[in-house]
Protein backbone atom coordinates (compact mmCIF):
# COMPACT_ATOMS: atom_id res chain seq x y z
CA UNK A 1 0.00 0.00 0.00
CA UNK A 2 1.49 2.98 -1.11
CA UNK A 3 0.45 6.22 1.14
CA UNK A 4 0.01 9.73 0.22
CA UNK A 5 2.58 11.01 3.24
CA UNK A 6 5.01 8.80 0.75
CA UNK A 7 4.16 10.67 -2.15
CA UNK A 8 4.48 13.88 -1.20
CA UNK A 9 7.92 13.30 0.40
CA UNK A 10 9.11 12.14 -2.99
CA UNK A 11 7.38 14.97 -4.95
CA UNK A 12 9.37 17.58 -2.28
CA UNK A 13 12.78 16.16 -2.43
CA UNK A 14 12.51 15.46 -6.33
CA UNK A 15 12.31 19.39 -6.58
CA UNK A 16 15.62 19.77 -4.42
CA UNK A 17 17.31 17.77 -7.04
CA UNK A 18 17.39 14.21 -5.89
CA UNK A 19 17.47 10.95 -8.01
CA UNK A 20 14.04 10.07 -8.64
CA UNK A 21 15.17 6.45 -8.72
CA UNK A 22 17.01 7.12 -5.34
CA UNK A 23 14.12 7.79 -3.70
CA UNK A 24 11.89 5.12 -5.33
CA UNK A 25 14.14 2.70 -4.18
CA UNK A 26 14.63 4.27 -0.81
CA UNK A 27 10.72 4.00 -0.19
CA UNK A 28 10.11 0.83 -1.75
CA UNK A 29 7.65 2.16 -4.30
CA UNK A 30 7.46 0.75 -8.02
CA UNK A 31 7.64 3.60 -10.87
CA UNK A 32 4.37 2.40 -12.65
CA UNK A 33 2.84 2.84 -8.92
CA UNK A 34 4.65 6.50 -8.37
CA UNK A 35 3.57 8.16 -11.61
CA UNK A 36 0.07 6.74 -11.39
CA UNK A 37 -0.76 7.84 -8.51
CA UNK A 38 1.06 11.03 -8.77
CA UNK A 39 -1.51 11.73 -11.88
CA UNK A 40 -4.48 10.70 -9.73
CA UNK A 41 -3.51 12.91 -6.68
CA UNK A 42 -1.48 16.11 -8.02
CA UNK A 43 -1.32 16.31 -11.23
CA UNK A 44 -3.57 18.97 -12.90
CA UNK A 45 -4.22 19.05 -16.83
CA UNK A 46 -3.57 22.59 -17.79
CA UNK A 47 -4.07 23.58 -21.41
CA UNK A 48 -1.42 23.43 -23.98
CA UNK A 49 -0.54 25.98 -25.69
CA UNK A 50 1.01 24.94 -29.37
CA UNK A 51 3.98 27.05 -31.25
CA UNK A 52 4.18 26.59 -34.48
CA UNK A 53 7.37 28.45 -35.94
CA UNK A 54 6.03 28.59 -39.68
CA UNK A 55 8.98 27.78 -41.49
CA UNK A 56 11.46 25.04 -42.44
CA UNK A 57 14.81 24.89 -43.99
CA UNK A 58 16.13 23.40 -47.13
CA UNK A 59 19.33 20.70 -47.33
CA UNK A 60 21.54 24.20 -47.51
CA UNK A 61 20.09 26.21 -44.59
CA UNK A 62 17.58 28.49 -46.25
CA UNK A 63 14.33 29.18 -44.66
CA UNK A 64 11.04 28.14 -46.22
CA UNK A 65 8.10 29.13 -45.19
CA UNK A 66 4.47 27.69 -44.84
CA UNK A 67 2.67 29.78 -47.52
CA UNK A 68 5.30 28.70 -50.07
CA UNK A 69 5.15 24.73 -48.75
CA UNK A 70 1.24 25.47 -49.03
CA UNK A 71 2.10 26.35 -52.89
CA UNK A 72 3.80 23.28 -53.37
CA UNK A 73 1.26 20.83 -51.98
CA UNK A 74 -1.43 22.18 -53.90
CA UNK A 75 0.61 21.71 -57.45
CA UNK A 76 1.21 18.40 -56.44
CA UNK A 77 -1.83 17.39 -55.37
CA UNK A 78 -3.93 18.64 -58.19
CA UNK A 79 -2.25 16.71 -60.77
CA UNK A 80 -5.35 14.96 -62.60
CA UNK A 81 -3.44 13.73 -65.69
CA UNK A 82 -2.77 10.51 -65.31
CA UNK A 83 0.00 10.04 -67.99
CA UNK A 84 1.96 12.33 -65.36
CA UNK A 85 4.65 11.10 -63.60
CA UNK A 86 3.42 12.85 -60.81
CA UNK A 87 -0.13 11.45 -60.68
CA UNK A 88 0.80 9.34 -57.77
CA UNK A 89 1.46 11.63 -55.40
CA UNK A 90 -2.07 11.96 -54.60
CA UNK A 91 -2.20 8.78 -53.63
CA UNK A 92 0.82 8.97 -50.93
CA UNK A 93 0.46 9.83 -47.11
CA UNK A 94 2.48 12.86 -45.23
CA UNK A 95 5.46 10.71 -44.25
CA UNK A 96 5.90 9.48 -48.29
CA UNK A 97 4.81 13.04 -49.01
CA UNK A 98 7.89 14.48 -46.51
CA UNK A 99 10.63 12.31 -48.60
CA UNK A 100 9.11 14.05 -51.67
CA UNK A 101 9.80 16.95 -50.61
CA UNK A 102 13.50 16.12 -49.46
CA UNK A 103 14.33 14.19 -52.77
CA UNK A 104 12.34 16.78 -55.07
CA UNK A 105 12.54 20.52 -53.08
CA UNK A 106 15.98 19.88 -51.01
CA UNK A 107 13.29 20.61 -48.06
CA UNK A 108 13.29 19.30 -44.41
CA UNK A 109 10.17 18.81 -43.09
CA UNK A 110 8.38 16.75 -40.74
CA UNK A 111 5.44 14.77 -42.09
CA UNK A 112 3.19 15.81 -38.88
CA UNK A 113 4.22 19.13 -39.98
CA UNK A 114 2.60 18.24 -44.29
CA UNK A 115 -0.07 16.41 -42.27
CA UNK A 116 -1.41 19.60 -40.86
CA UNK A 117 -0.97 21.88 -43.95
CA UNK A 118 -2.73 19.28 -45.85
CA UNK A 119 -5.35 19.51 -43.35
CA UNK A 120 -5.38 23.45 -43.46
CA UNK A 121 -5.79 23.15 -47.42
CA UNK A 122 -8.59 20.15 -47.04
CA UNK A 123 -5.93 17.61 -49.01
CA UNK A 124 -6.63 15.26 -46.51
CA UNK A 125 -7.58 11.37 -48.09
CA UNK A 126 -10.32 9.33 -46.28
CA UNK A 127 -7.96 6.50 -44.45
CA UNK A 128 -9.34 3.02 -45.22
CA UNK A 129 -8.73 0.33 -43.18
CA UNK A 130 -7.73 -2.45 -45.18
CA UNK A 131 -7.65 -5.87 -43.55
CA UNK A 132 -4.11 -7.97 -43.16
CA UNK A 133 -3.57 -11.39 -44.71
CA UNK A 134 -1.84 -13.81 -43.11
CA UNK A 135 1.33 -14.67 -45.16
CA UNK A 136 0.31 -18.11 -47.11
CA UNK A 137 3.09 -20.22 -48.14
CA UNK A 138 2.37 -23.66 -50.07
CA UNK A 139 2.02 -26.70 -47.48
CA UNK A 140 3.14 -28.89 -50.09
CA UNK A 141 6.73 -27.85 -50.80
CA UNK A 142 9.16 -26.99 -47.81
CA UNK A 143 10.60 -23.59 -48.29
CA UNK A 144 13.22 -22.54 -46.52
CA UNK A 145 14.95 -19.68 -48.49
CA UNK A 146 13.98 -17.19 -51.28
CA UNK A 147 14.23 -18.47 -54.68
CA UNK A 148 12.81 -21.58 -54.53
CA UNK A 149 9.47 -20.62 -54.97
CA UNK A 150 8.23 -18.46 -57.37
CA UNK A 151 3.82 -17.25 -58.24
CA UNK A 152 2.97 -15.27 -61.44
CA UNK A 153 -0.09 -14.22 -61.90
CA UNK A 154 -1.93 -11.70 -64.81
CA UNK A 155 -4.64 -9.10 -63.54
CA UNK A 156 -5.89 -6.71 -65.56
CA UNK A 157 -6.20 -2.91 -64.41
CA UNK A 158 -8.53 -0.35 -65.51
CA UNK A 159 -7.04 2.96 -67.40
CA UNK A 160 -9.06 6.13 -67.81
CA UNK A 161 -8.31 6.27 -72.11
CA UNK A 162 -7.16 3.05 -73.57
CA UNK A 163 -9.45 0.68 -71.30
CA UNK A 164 -8.08 -2.61 -69.53
CA UNK A 165 -4.20 -3.00 -69.25
CA UNK A 166 -2.63 -6.70 -68.53
CA UNK A 167 0.15 -6.67 -65.84
CA UNK A 168 2.12 -9.45 -64.87
CA UNK A 169 3.92 -10.14 -61.80
CA UNK A 170 6.08 -12.72 -60.23
CA UNK A 171 6.38 -13.17 -56.39
CA UNK A 172 8.92 -14.71 -53.71
CA UNK A 173 6.57 -16.97 -51.75
CA UNK A 174 9.18 -16.86 -49.04
CA UNK A 175 9.98 -12.96 -48.48
CA UNK A 176 6.64 -12.08 -50.17
CA UNK A 177 8.56 -9.63 -52.57
CA UNK A 178 8.31 -9.01 -56.41
CA UNK A 179 10.71 -10.49 -58.57
CA UNK A 180 9.41 -9.60 -62.08
CA UNK A 181 6.66 -6.94 -63.40
CA UNK A 182 5.66 -6.46 -66.77
CA UNK A 183 3.20 -4.07 -68.33
CA UNK A 184 1.95 -3.73 -71.92
CA UNK A 185 -1.05 -3.74 -74.13
CA UNK A 186 -0.92 -7.66 -74.55
CA UNK A 187 1.28 -10.14 -72.82
CA UNK A 188 2.35 -13.47 -74.71
CA UNK A 189 4.41 -16.54 -73.79
CA UNK A 190 7.55 -14.61 -75.03
CA UNK A 191 6.59 -11.83 -72.66
CA UNK A 192 6.67 -14.28 -69.67
CA UNK A 193 9.63 -15.67 -70.68
CA UNK A 194 11.55 -12.90 -70.69
CA UNK A 195 10.29 -11.33 -67.35
CA UNK A 196 11.21 -14.76 -66.21
CA UNK A 197 14.33 -14.23 -67.13
CA UNK A 198 15.44 -10.97 -66.28
CA UNK A 199 14.15 -12.14 -62.54
CA UNK A 200 16.18 -14.80 -62.12
CA UNK A 201 19.31 -12.60 -63.32
CA UNK A 202 18.05 -9.92 -60.83
CA UNK A 203 17.77 -12.23 -57.59
CA UNK A 204 20.65 -14.52 -58.65
CA UNK A 205 19.09 -17.58 -58.66
CA UNK A 206 19.19 -20.90 -59.70
CA UNK A 207 16.82 -22.04 -62.50
CA UNK A 208 17.43 -26.32 -61.75
CA UNK A 209 16.40 -25.22 -57.72
CA UNK A 210 13.80 -22.43 -58.68
CA UNK A 211 9.89 -23.89 -58.78
CA UNK A 212 7.31 -21.94 -60.30
CA UNK A 213 3.46 -21.91 -60.10
CA UNK A 214 0.87 -19.80 -62.29
CA UNK A 215 -2.76 -20.17 -63.06
CA UNK A 216 -2.12 -19.32 -66.69
CA UNK A 217 -1.71 -22.75 -68.58
CA UNK A 218 -0.89 -21.74 -71.88
CA UNK A 219 2.34 -19.91 -69.79
CA UNK A 220 3.55 -22.65 -67.90
CA UNK A 221 3.07 -25.20 -70.86
CA UNK A 222 5.09 -22.77 -73.41
CA UNK A 223 8.01 -22.45 -70.46
CA UNK A 224 8.27 -26.22 -70.08
CA UNK A 225 8.44 -26.55 -73.85
CA UNK A 226 11.37 -23.75 -74.35
CA UNK A 227 13.22 -25.54 -70.85
CA UNK A 228 13.02 -28.84 -72.61
CA UNK A 229 14.33 -27.88 -75.35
Amino acid sequence: MTFIGDLLIISKFTNFGISLYFLLRKYNIKPSTFYYKNRLFFVVKRNRKFYFKGHFYTVDGKKVFDEYIKQLLVELLSVDDPLNPEFFYKTLGSKKLSAIFRQKYNIIINHKKIHRLRKELNLIRNYHHHPKHLRKRPKNHDITKPNQYWESDIKFIPTKYDGYIPILSIIDAFDRSIVGVYIGNSIKAKDFISTLSKAIVFRGADPDYLIIRTDNGHLLKLLLLLWKN
